[in-house]
């Protein structure tokens, strides 16, 4: 798998009521300044596919912040019969401090490559 240090996320629904309480832990494949890929066990995805909007909770290597990030799906399909995976476009709109985790993001990605 081609995982990035093997960082892991919190993914949740972007919304509000209940559905706001489902959070789950998953691994990030790909990581840019301009979007996120994300593998999610099957149960994670039985539970967000009805969600075009997420956010990302994240911490990057080094970073003591923990940016959440708002995101809209792209794209999901299946890696296997366990994982799927999720392409993520960042919402910079919806995303609160979205300077400060652009910043920190294009630090990341420029010192990772």
């Amino acid at each position: 798998m081609n995982f990035v240090d093997e960082l892991t996320v919190s993914v949740a629904p972007n919304t509000s009521g209940n559905a706001a309480l489902l959070e789950f832990e998953t691994r990030v494949r790909k990581l840019s300044n301009a979007g996120i890929s994300l593998s999610l066990t099957r149960d994670a995805d039985a539970a967000l596919k009805a969600y075009d909007e997420l956010f990302v909770s994240l911490r990057l290597p080094g970073n003591a912040t923990l940016h959440h990030i708002a995101c809209l799906v792209r794209h999901r399909s299946a890696i296997d019969d366990q994982q799927i995976l999720y392409s993520c476009e960042y919402d910079w709109r919806a995303t609160m401090d979205a300077l400060g985790v652009v910043e920190d993001l294009l630090e990341y990605t420029l010192e990772a490559h």
